[in-house]
């Protein structure tokens, strides 16, 4: 037995009009005398309110009927009963469905939808300021200008677009006077890369000179001119936040950055107020990001200069940024010796984060060990990098290999600091840089030797703080292949970030700052001097498990 749509009498005034005629009341003494199946006919109209009803001939849908058995057991239909089939309905089914209910439904879930676009609303025609300015609105900013996606013939798109620039030039100029929001500051990280590729492909779009625009001519000169006249740092910001907008038709070419960083070096040896390294980073960095969120060419010694404040500074996320721009635009190589003064004061801002502890965020040491060797993952190309897997290739200065390897300490590169013990003789015993005396000579390698146990303890500080009773990281297999020993190094340093995030999130303690015993260099110089590396990582693994049990 099923019942169907229940009527709601909807129709009833349809039916029953003020004034009744003498058809009317003809029809209802025919309908009283039918059959059960046609006795009630009650319903909703079909298709109601689309057009005018027929008044002698309303159009009704089936009433509410049931199919039921009679004692013979033959099936006809009968006229639904609420108090003898409706708890029978409910227990059979469930649930006596209510066609008023489920309209009072749908009519409370409209108002919420009505309700929710306005909010909604609201809350994008909030009008742009520096205090309501969004991490959103800057990375849209920084994606998405010079943006010609919007067809220009069509008129709604062409406000539309007039509209976005509008937009784009408040935000621009909101990044320009406030700087960048810290949240921009931590995912510039993925966000660079992203830019510095669309910037190289621009590049290789433009390969025709004349292509490229003017070169500035009289207005270059009075840019160059009014930089040289900024007395202070306040007024070489407002000066580049003019030239900066769309509608001041000034360009800044290679040569006016040039002044700049000139005039910025001036600023910062004078010492006077509001000039500091903070001062003048903050500056560098609103540069750099407008440069690059307007596809336009970075400047070398500008970079250069970020990157170096960065580093007197000790901000690492900044560090990291910089470096990542150098790396790819080859303002640093690792062929240049030019470079080498730069790459070790880097190299020593890295080391003391590093030592200070501050490369706990989620996957910073991995983008170090990156940024230090070229290896990321192994589904990535080799990229450019500080120092290199070792120093194979050409002969490295001997202050740069000491730092190489206090970082792959620092960082856990068990592996990678065998592969560079290897080359230490090599490099500079033999084919190293001239020393005077053989005296000389052994004094350095002592040196280095020394520099070599004080790392090796370090990395096994690291490696036995990096692991727990159902996390453990892989310190028996070693392949002597240095590109394959980096990527079995990187995913060590994978697990033991997933170990520290752990820790944080549980708020357990900490590792050990020290290890409990240091071990004796002869020790360590046993171990790595074995032919096979194999049996060299299995003395490691030795003595990284007594120092855990020491500590």
């Amino acid at each position: 037995m099923r019942r169907l749509a229940r009527p709601t009498g909807l129709s009833r005034g349809f039916s029953q009009p003020q004034q009744h005629s003498q058809s009317q009341k003809q029809q209802r003494r025919h309908i009283r005398s039918r059959k059960p199946l046609s006795n009630h006919p009650r319903g909703v109209p079909l298709h109601q309110g689309s057009k005018p009803l027929k008044r002698r001939f309303p159009v009704f849908e089936l009433p509410d009927i049931v199919l039921d058995l009679d004692a013979e057991g033959s099936p006809h239909v009968r006229p639904f009963d609420a108090h003898k089939d409706g708890p029978f309905q409910e227990a059979q089914w469930g649930y006596d469905p209510v066609i008023d209910e489920v309209k009072r439904d749908a009519s409370l879930m409209k108002q919420t939808m009505r309700r929710d676009l306005s909010r909604l609303k609201a809350a994008t025609q909030v009008p742009f300021s520096g205090e309501r300015l969004s991490d959103l609105d800057i990375m849209t900013a920084a994606l998405m200008n010079q943006s010609s996606n919007v067809d220009p013939d069509n008129d709604s798109q062409s406000r539309k677009l007039d509209t976005f620039k509008r937009r784009d030039s408040r935000l621009q100029n909101d990044l320009i006077r406030n700087g960048i929001p810290k949240a921009i500051g931590r995912d510039a990280t993925h966000v660079i890369p992203f830019m510095l590729h669309r910037r190289q492909l621009a590049l290789e779009a433009i390969k025709d000179p004349s292509k490229r625009g003017p070169s500035g001519g009289d207005d270059e000169s009075d840019l160059n001119r009014g930089i040289a006249g900024c007395r202070d740092l306040a007024q070489l910001r407002r000066l580049c936040s003019r030239i900066d907008r769309p509608e001041s038709g000034v360009e800044f070419s290679a040569a006016s950055i040039d002044h700049v960083h000139a005039h910025l070096l001036v600023l910062l040896q004078s010492g006077e107020e509001g000039t500091s390294a903070a001062d003048i980073l903050k500056f560098v960095n609103n540069v750099t990001i407008n440069r690059l969120s307007a596809n336009k060419e970075l400047n070398r010694s500008m970079t250069l200069l970020g990157l170096q404040l960065a580093s007197e500074l000790s901000l690492l996320s900044c560090i990291l940024q910089y470096l990542q721009i150098c790396l790819s635009m080859s303002f640093i190589t690792s062929r240049d010796d030019s470079s080498t003064l730069t790459r070790s004061h880097v190299g020593m801002a890295l080391l003391a984060a590093l030592q200070r502890g501050e490369a706990t965020a989620r996957g910073t040491r991995q983008q170090i060990f990156t940024l230090l060797t070229g290896r990321g993952p192994s589904s990535l190309p080799p990229m450019p990098c500080l120092f290199g897997l070792v120093a194979e290739d050409h002969v490295q200065r001997l202050e740069v290999f000491k730092l190489s390897a206090r970082l792959l300490g620092e960082l856990g590169a068990l592996r990678l600091l065998m592969h560079h013990w290897r080359q230490r003789a090599q490099q500079f015993g033999i084919t190293g840089q001239p020393m005077e005396s053989g005296q000389q000579l052994g004094h350095e390698m002592q040196d280095l030797d020394e520099v070599f146990a004080e790392a090796f303890q370090r990395c096994i500080q690291v490696l036995s703080g990096g692991q727990t009773d159902d996390i453990s990281m892989d310190l028996t297999t070693v392949t002597g292949n240095v590109e394959k020993d980096a990527g079995l190094d990187l995913q060590n340093i994978n697990v033991m970030e997933i170990v520290h995030a752990r820790r944080e999130t549980k708020g357990s303690r900490p590792s050990p700052e020290s290890i409990g015993k240091p071990l004796h260099i002869e020790e360590i110089k046993d171990a790595f001097n074995e032919q096979d590396m194999r049996t060299s990582m299995g003395r490691f693994q030795k003595l990284i498990e007594r120092a855990a049990i020491d500590a």
